[in-house]
Formats: C-alpha cells, sequence, structure tokens
C-alpha cells in the first residue's frame, strides 16, 4: 500500500499542471458542445444525437490523455479508439453519462422557440435511426481495415464514428426493452407471477426483508467495489501493456474450423467483425486478468482509498455549502456547476494519479507485467538514445 501511496503522490506532483489542463479541457469542451447539441436537436432530434457524442467523446478523450500523461508511450489516437466502448459501458452502468443526457435536454429546452413548431426531445427507433447505426458502423470498420494507408488523423473520425454508433445504439436498444418489459408487463401470466411473488412476500416477511436486504447490498457493493475496479480495468485497456495470449483458445479454434465452411466472401467479412470483437474484448480481458492476479490484499486497499477519497470529496461540497450557508433557488442554481467544478479539480488528478499508480503496481506482481514493463523500458531508452547521440 506504501508504493501505491508513494507512487499517487509522486505522479500528482510531476504532472499536477498537465492533469488539471487536460480535465479542463475536456469539461468546457464537454459543455460547449452540449449545448450545441441542444441547439441543433431543435432542427431535428438526429442532429442532437450526431453532436452529443462529441461531447461524451472529448470527456473520455480527456481522461485518456490524462491516463497517457501519467505514462506515457501508448499513441492517443489508439488509445482513445481502444477505450471509448468501455469507458461508455462504465459511464452508463454507473450512471455517469446520466449527467450529459440531462444537460443535453435542459439545453434543448432553453432554447427552444416555443412558438408551437418544435420537433420532438428525442430520437425514436425509425428505419433512419436505425440506418445512421448501421452506417456509423460499417464506416468505422472500414476505417480501421484502411488504417494503414490513412492518415493519422482519420483515427480521429473512426473515433467519432465508434461514439455515434455505441451512442446510438444504446438509446435504441433501451427503447426497444422498454417496449418489450411493456408489452410483457401486459401479459397475464407476468401479472400473475408479481401478484404471486408480492403475496409470498407480504405472507413472509423476513423473506421479503432479506432479499430487498440482499438487492440493497448488492446495489452498494456495485459502486464500492465496481466502479473503482471498473476504473482500473480502464486504466489497463488505456495502457494496454498486458502480453496477449499465445495460442488460441479452443473456442477460438473451434470457432475458425466452422468459418471455413462459408464462401470467401462471407468468410472474409465475417472475420472482420470477429476480429473487432476480439479486440474490443482482448484488452478488457487481459486487464482484469492481471488486476485478478495482483491479490485481494491489492485490490482492497485500493477500494478502500478510492472510497476515501470519494468520501472526502463528498464532505468538501457538503462543506462548502454549509460555508456559504442558506440561498434561495436561483441562486444554487448559478452557482452549484462552479462550485462542482471546483471540487472535480481538486479530486479528479488525485483520483487518476491513484488508479495509474495502482495500475503500474499491479504490473509488478506478476511476471507478464514485469517483462512488459521492462519492453516499455526498452522502448524508451530506443528512443532517448538517438537524441542523445
Amino acid at each position: 500500500m506504501l508504493e501505491i501511496i508513494k507512487g499517487t503522490v509522486r505522479l500528482y506532483a510531476r504532472h499536477l499542471p498537465a492533469l488539471l489542463a487536460f480535465f479542463l479541457a475536456g469539461w468546457i469542451a464537454n459543455y460547449l458542445l452540449i449545448r450545441f447539441a441542444g441547439f441543433v436537436a431543435n432542427i431535428d432530434p438526429l442532429y442532437g444525437y450526431l453532436v452529443l457524442p462529441l461531447a461524451v467523446l472529448v470527456r473520455v478523450a480527456s481522461f485518456v490523455a490524462m491516463f497517457l500523461v501519467l505514462r506515457p508511450g501508448k499513441n492517443f489516437v489508439e488509445a482513445l479508439s481502444s477505450s471509448i466502448l468501455p469507458f461508455l459501458v462504465v459511464f452508463a452502468t454507473w450512471g455517469l453519462i446520466k449527467t450529459d443526457w440531462v444537460a443535453f435536454a435542459s439545453a434543448q429546452l432553453e432554447q427552444r422557440s416555443l412558438d408551437g413548431t418544435e420537433p420532438p426531445l428525442f430520437v425514436t427507433v425509425t428505419p433512419i435511426t436505425v440506418g445512421v447505426v448501421v452506417v456509423a458502423f460499417v464506416l468505422r470498420l472500414l476505417l480501421k481495415r484502411s488504417s494503414e494507408k490513412l492518415p493519422k488523423w482519420f483515427g480521429f473520425i473512426a473515433a467519432y464514428l465508434e461514439a455515434v454508433w455505441i451512442f446510438l445504439a444504446i438509446d435504441l436498444i433501451g427503447q426497444v426493452t422498454g417496449w418489450v418489459m411493456e408489452w410483457l408487463d401486459g401479459r397475464r401470466l407476468v401479472a400473475w407471477i408479481n401478484d404471486t411473488l408480492a403475496a409470498i412476500g407480504d405472507a413472509v416477511a423476513p423473506l421479503k426483508f432479506l432479499w430487498e436486504g440482499a438487492g440493497w447490498l448488492l446495489g452498494q457493493a456495485g459502486v464500492v467495489i465496481g466502479l473503482p475496479l471498473a476504473w482500473l480495468t480502464l486504466a489497463g485497456i488505456v495502457y494496454a501493456v498486458t502480453r496477449p495470449e499465445d495460442s488460441p483458445t479452443r473456442l477460438a479454434a473451434a470457432a475458425e474450423k466452422r468459418l471455413k465452411r462459408f464462401p470467401p466472401f462471407i468468410r472474409a467479412r465475417l472475420a472482420d467483425v470477429g476480429g473487432d470483437l476480439a479486440g474490443r474484448w482482448l484488452p478488457i480481458s487481459q486487464a482484469a486478468r492481471l488486476i485478478w492476479r495482483s491479490g485481494p490484499l491489492t485490490v482492497a486497499l485500493f477500494v478502500l482509498s478510492y472510497a476515501v477519497l470519494s468520501t472526502i470529496a463528498t464532505w468538501i461540497q457538503f462543506g462548502v455549502n454549509r460555508l456559504i450557508g442558506p440561498h434561495d433557488l436561483s441562486f444554487w442554481m448559478a452557482t452549484d456547476t462552479g462550485i462542482l467544478l471546483a471540487i472535480s479539480l481538486l479530486v479528479e488528478p488525485i483520483r487518476i494519479a491513484l488508479i495509474a499508480a495502482t495500475w503500474s503496481y499491479c504490473l509488478t506482481l506478476s511476471p507478464a507485467g514485469r517483462a512488459e514493463l521492462q519492453l516499455e523500458q526498452d522502448k524508451v531508452r530506443q528512443k532517448v538514445q538517438p537524441g542523445e547521440a
């Protein structure tokens, strides 16, 4: 634990200006793009949904840049491209992306003309919206296949297309899921099952209490334990230093054997899609495996440190509010964003430094991690020696 604390302090002290600059740049760009997305959404909701992923993308880019400042070596565009999907999953799972959704809706409502000609607030599942998802996914796949022949800046276009199709797909899938659940709730069998479970819960009060308590406990564990580990995994994805498996798994070998039965054209397209999916999963599985091998003590100490830092941030906000004193609602609406930004500028660099220091410590606990650390050091020496010469 002492090594992690020392590493956190060292990274924070050495890179604080850059961490603050990247976080503030991401925050400002996110705010301005959300306002612009709300403006164009009043022309057509789909326009807003094409801009809103940019707001989320700059937030992801700022975190990726903060991680790379603390541990340089990987190309920024490559790190950003491989991190978009995991970041969005984490944001969506723990409600971190909800802030952007609320801000987007508020910006759209604030900029409406209210003359009765405004379009709807949100997009719905239509052939056009589904087509946008498909086109964005296909274009992103084509850019990835041709990445070696295209200029480096095309990577940013690929990152935007990645954010568009994922962002829209999450929203559309959520709508379809809502329709399905609403349809199921109207079925007699489902209604009977719900009524039966409710009757059992009322008849056996302790069982209902235990069930609700277990649900609450799992929810709290997801935030207290799951969120820190998710961020640590994201750091591993950004740095991508774990060594891939040399031999294919039995499942991969079976899939390759079945793939040979298809015609060459279909086999090539399936290989593209399968390789893309495997490329997304491999960094996640490698990072999670390395964290697991670091041992329960390291994980527990990191989770505890993360929780302490989050608690400190909450108490700072509480103390600032108490220091300012009671005011009317309009005052808090005007100042709340600035207060939260100031606290984030204080806490976020420490949190990112803690995550990066913990990841570096995890690498030292496994042979593969130590090998990759040595490989990184060799690459740094190779870059430095020509300059010295």
